[in-house]
């Protein structure tokens, strides 16, 4: 094998390399970013949710009262 066959086999393996653990990395980006946005989201629904449920029933008056 020449120096230049090497030197292409050597390149394409760490590229090959660099690429797989930037799929990783992105993956693993993504997953936290996709939790963080559901939490953030249930948050948002779980504060609006009773708000709406304290507002609806302030005036109310027990039943048989």
């Amino acid at each position: 094998m020449s120096d230049r066959a090497i030197v292409a086999l050597g390149v394409w393996l760490l590229s090959l390399v660099l690429m797989g653990t930037a799929t990783i990395g992105i993956a693993i980006a993504f997953y936290i970013g996709l939790g963080t946005m559901m939490a953030a989201l249930a948050a948002i629904l779980f504060i609006a949710s009773r708000r709406r449920a304290g507002g609806r029933h302030a005036g109310a008056r027990p039943r048989g009262a």
